[in-house]
């Protein structure tokens, strides 16, 4: 296949997909060597599983290191802003407008949701219910999650997604940012990379 056809297909693939085209691979982070599958969305890759790189003051959901093992670890804001693998980064507002042109059960993962009937995961992202920390007591595994995006420009502030699961009605996701205890909580992450810097 030429080149001009092949982006021709893969265009089109796109188009299939929502307009959004997804591809997997694969990455290993040089800080400890854990490997983390990411997914191209277009001209961004993005984590396609919550980062589990050990910062200080990181945690395990209810401080059990099994829990990392399957969800990643949660981070506070000041060491999400730094969390990701070199050439990596937290995903800014533009980001996430480039793909909420979709239905969100496409984001969501498939197995790990208390109720996930509806969830396709279409486009590779797999969203995991790996609830969060606020002040010293875990919420909703298996139940929401919650995820770091850039910093705003007030330092009392952040944006961050909030994903609700399929529990017995329409799914529900929230993109904003408050002041609302932020610096007291604890979010996954999932790291993105520009294909075109």
């Amino acid at each position: 296949m030429t080149h001009r056809l092949r982006f021709i297909f893969l265009f089109l693939l796109g188009l299939a997909a929502n307009e959004l085209f997804a591809q997997s691979d694969k990455i290993v982070d040089a800080r400890d060597n854990q490997e983390y599958r990411y997914v191209r969305i277009n001209d961004l890759l993005w984590f396609s599983e919550n980062l589990n790189y050990n910062s200080p003051k990181s945690s395990c959901y209810s401080d059990e290191s099994i829990n990392c093992d399957t969800w990643g670890r949660l981070y506070n804001k000041a060491e999400a802003l730094n969390a990701c693998p070199t050439g990596w980064r937290l995903p800014n507002t533009r980001d996430w407008e480039a793909i909420d042109t979709v239905n969100i059960f496409q984001l969501m993962d498939t197995s790990f949701w208390k109720n996930n009937q509806r969830h396709t995961n279409s486009l590779g992202l797999s969203l995991q219910p790996s609830g969060i920390k606020h002040r010293r007591k875990y919420w909703n595994q298996y139940l929401s999650t919650t995820i770091w995006f850039e910093s705003s420009e007030n330092e009392d502030q952040n944006w961050h997604l909030h994903v609700h699961g399929d529990n017995g009605e329409d799914s529900t996701h929230i993109f904003h940012q408050h002041e609302e205890e932020i610096k007291h909580r604890k979010f996954a992450i999932r790291c993105v990379k520009d294909l075109n810097p």
